[in-house]
């Protein structure tokens, strides 16, 4: 990506072009499919985006699951429903259980949702893990070495 925001997309092998990340998201979107992507072996050590509906019945040896803050994952308007916030819940465990060795699960203490800055607190999924299973990495300042629900009782 260069300074405009624009990046080289590889239309074909022959003909890269100036694209916008637009472009790029759209064409990435394109190629998504879960019967696409390499297995074993053949997968190469490659890393893979894709969404928890789209990794149901796959493994990977390492799976990264992003954005667990309560209003994200689970979404603001599952909270009101306990159906709803059931359905999350669910989605949150098979994003979990797709790794094969290692999960690891990202959250913001601070996120810009609608172009407003907003203070989060972990997912209350995250809470809900077995402590023996969980291992807290922070930057300093933010959430600290405290727990998830430890934080969100500040």
């Amino acid at each position: 990506m260069d300074d405009d925001g624009e990046v080289l997309l590889d239309i074909d092998a022959t003909t890269p072009r100036r694209a916008t990340l637009s472009d790029f998201l759209e064409r990435v979107s394109l190629v998504a499919d879960s019967d696409e992507i390499p297995d074993g072996q053949a997968h190469g050590g490659v890393v893979t985006l894709m969404t928890v509906h789209t990794a149901k019945g796959l493994e990977f040896p390492v799976v990264f699951v992003t954005g667990m803050e309560d209003s994200v994952f689970p979404h603001a308007r599952a909270l009101s429903s306990a159906r709803e916030l059931e359905e999350e819940r669910r989605l949150a465990h098979v994003g979990l259980t797709r790794a094969r060795k290692r999960a690891f699960i990202s959250f913001a203490a601070n996120r810009r949702i609608h172009n407003l800055w907003q203070s989060s607190v972990p997912s209350r999924f995250v809470a809900e893990l077995p402590a023996e299973h969980v291992e807290m990495a922070s930057a300093p300042g933010l959430w600290g070495a405290a727990s998830p629900a430890a934080a969100r009782q500040r």
